[in-house]
Parts: C-alpha cells; structure tokens; sequence
C-alpha cells in the first residue's frame, strides 16, 4: 500500500527519552519493590511512589502505608528516599 501525500511520519528518534524514562522506572520497581505512578510519559509532572509497608520509619505510623503515595520532584529524588529509608530501616533492626 503506497503512503498517502502529505502526511507526517513520526522519527523514532523523538521518543527515545520517553523509553529511557520508562526503563528507569521499570529498574527502580523491581530493586525496590515499590510502585510508581507518572502522571506523563516524561515525568514531567512529578512521580508518586506507592512505597511498601516495611518502608515504613520508625515513629510513623501510619494506617494503609503502602496505599497512599508519596510525591517527588524527580525519580532521582524518589530513590534516594527509597535508599535513605532501607538504610534507616536496617540500623533500626541492628539496635
């Protein structure tokens, strides 16, 4: 089948960022085990992490933990919380 005449073919090459993005967050779920919820396919708008319930720090207790998402600016900035967290958590089991 011929390509109609004037029309627009989209490059690939546009959308490599968007991959990018989404493997990182790929990468960052199965590390961590954590959920995460872009409102774009750039993250453009922040990104929600739905953490797990052993993230949990000492002092907080909060009901349904794992069910209310906590918002960042970037996904760099939500792994370093993600990070910050297990190591609290490891030097809180170690007392």
């Amino acid at each position: 089948m011929a390509r109609r005449k004037n029309t627009r073919r989209s490059d690939p090459r546009y959308f490599l960022h968007e991959r990018t993005f989404q493997d990182e967050i790929e990468r960052i779920e199965q590390q961590y085990g954590v959920s995460i919820l872009v409102s774009d396919a750039e993250g453009r708008y922040g990104v929600s992490v739905m953490h797990r319930d052993e993230d949990q720090l000492p002092g907080e207790q909060y009901p349904n933990y794992s069910k209310q998402p906590v918002s960042y600016e970037n996904l760099e900035q939500a792994e370093e919380d993600i990070k910050s967290r297990q190591a609290q958590q490891k030097m809180d089991f170690a007392r």
